[in-house]
């Protein structure tokens, strides 16, 4: 299911073939991305024109998985190419070469809520970041053109990579200590999950740690609250990024 009739403007280096996204025609006439500024600037996409809840979703999978979550990818050629561009990401931040930031709010990404994530690889250069380029058209190959609308590279010389995951709602008030939790549901899917209060510094999660990718708050949440916050894990630690 393609999104648009989109031009794929490829070019290979010594290591691997690289790509970027450039609009060249629509077969009807998409929403706009409504992004914040920064993200504006730096993609070429158009919004899927269908099931865009869906790419939403595989676009929150990867992001559980960068965070320290299940491998969310299919066996088969092209979602093991999304897997290892995905890995070669994980990598980077692992070593440092790309930071993760915090989430930065919520905002509407072709229609829906969205958690912004940006992750800052200004410290790559050369064949590195050109292979960082090739992420989004790996997910779309595995998953269809349309999950690089909620998780993409930025163009020119914004070195980042942005994320667009699903949020989650409270259907009870969180309040207690680390560990504490309150029922909740993703706003868009309305598929039931967990809340949990958590430090945003790594904290030992015991014998029984919340899953990376579950949602958070560092804070007390009343119900009807939203939350933009998600577990990353490290061993058995968790931090609420």
């Amino acid at each position: 299911m393609a999104a648009s009739n989109i031009m794929k403007a490829t070019w290979t280096t010594g290591v691997a073939a690289c790509a970027v996204v450039l609009v060249a025609g629509c077969s009807a006439e998409p929403a706009p991305v409504e992004e914040t500024t920064d993200q504006a600037e730096s993609k070429l996409l158009l919004c899927p024109l269908s099931n865009t809840s869906y790419y939403q979703q595989r676009a929150s999978d990867t992001v559980k998985y960068i965070l320290g979550g299940t491998n969310p990818f299919p066996n088969n050629s092209a979602c093991n190419n999304a897997k290892t561009q995905v890995d070669n990401l994980i990598s980077n931040i692992g070593s440092g070469a790309c930071t993760l930031g915090p989430a930065s709010g919520s905002s509407s990404v072709c229609g829906l809520p969205a958690i912004n994530y940006k992750v800052n690889c200004s410290l790559l250069s050369g064949t590195a970041w050109l292979q960082m380029l090739g992420i989004s058209l790996a997910l779309d190959g595995c998953w269809g053109s349309g999950v690089s609308s909620f998780f993409f590279t930025g163009i020119g010389l914004d070195l980042s990579v942005y994320m667009d995951p699903e949020p989650a709602q409270l259907t009870q008030d969180l309040s207690g200590s680390t560990g504490a939790t309150a029922a909740s549901i993703y706003v868009t899917t309305l598929v039931p999950t967990t809340t949990f209060k958590w430090p945003a510094t790594y904290t030992s999660g015991g014998s029984f740690p919340p899953a990376a990718g579950t949602p958070c708050s560092t804070s007390d949440l009343a119900t009807g609250g939203i939350t933009g916050q998600t577990i990353q894990a490290a061993g058995t630690y968790r931090k609420c990024l």
